[in-house]
């Protein structure tokens, strides 16, 4: 695992934050929004196996318990 798989609820308020802004903006925007998550500790490629990754992709590794 690059990232990690436990986040604090503030971690995960600021991933929902961000998640939630990715899909308006521009790809450079989106960069820096990676940028951001994978500060965090998210890696949504390498540890979940998840390209694009939306609000609903947290959500449902949230759900399955999986972070």
């Amino acid at each position: 695992m690059k990232g990690k798989n436990k986040f604090t609820q503030e971690e995960v308020a600021e991933l929902r934050k961000l998640l939630t802004k990715r899909p308006n903006v521009s790809k450079d925007e989106q960069k820096k929004i990676r940028h951001r998550m994978r500060l965090i500790g998210f890696y949504g490629q390498d540890d979940w196996g998840i390209t694009n990754c939306r609000l609903s992709d947290l959500e449902a590794l949230i759900e399955s318990g999986q972070i």
